[in-house]
């Protein structure tokens, strides 16, 4: 079984226009997928950043998957196919929340995939501080982001884990 993920802070306009990028660049097929409250999955022709924002994950892949209802997105899922799968955190005005990219496969991880998280690791920030609500901070060398990420920091969006009470500080030792 291999596998391969990245966790990282982005605005949703900058994950969906990296991914309409190795769509077109790469002859990939694209699916968005909202999960709650109302399952729904349909495959992205034209990438119109307004509307593909709004997922809550977009499966890359190199063909066709039947996914039309969850009960078959979950069968997929437990199939471990390998195909790209990208989950958007939350964006808003007041808080960024963690989105990943990565996938997960029963035999090797595709060349392809890790040749796409490389060009995306390419493009991001790196190094943060981890804050607890009690105040306690810790370095993060490895913690990535996106300029836009950094930008909505500084404009005082508060940037979150995917799960929990801690905070990041979107500066790298030193600064």
């Amino acid at each position: 079984m291999g596998q391969i993920n990245i966790q990282f802070h982005a605005k949703r306009g900058e994950t969906v226009n990296f991914i309409r990028n190795i769509v077109s660049q790469y002859n990939l097929k694209a699916f968005g997928i909202n999960i709650f409250p109302e399952y729904e999955a349909k495959e992205i022709f034209l990438f119109n950043c307004e509307e593909n924002v709004n997922y809550d994950e977009i499966i890359v892949c190199k063909g066709l998957i039947k996914i039309s209802n969850r009960e078959q997105y979950n069968e997929y899922l437990n199939e471990k196919r390998g195909d790209l799968i990208i989950s958007l955190g939350k964006d808003n005005e007041t808080e960024l929340i963690e989105s990943s990219m990565g996938a997960i496969s029963t035999d090797n991880i595709d060349a392809l995939w890790k040749k796409v998280i490389a060009q995306f690791k390419k493009e991001l920030l790196k190094g943060a501080y981890v804050v607890t609500p009690n105040g306690n901070s810790s370095y993060y060398p490895k913690h990535w982001y996106t300029i836009g990420a950094k930008d909505a920091y500084e404009e005082g969006v508060i940037i979150k884990p995917l799960a929990g009470w801690n905070q990041y500080i979107l500066k790298r030792a030193g600064e």
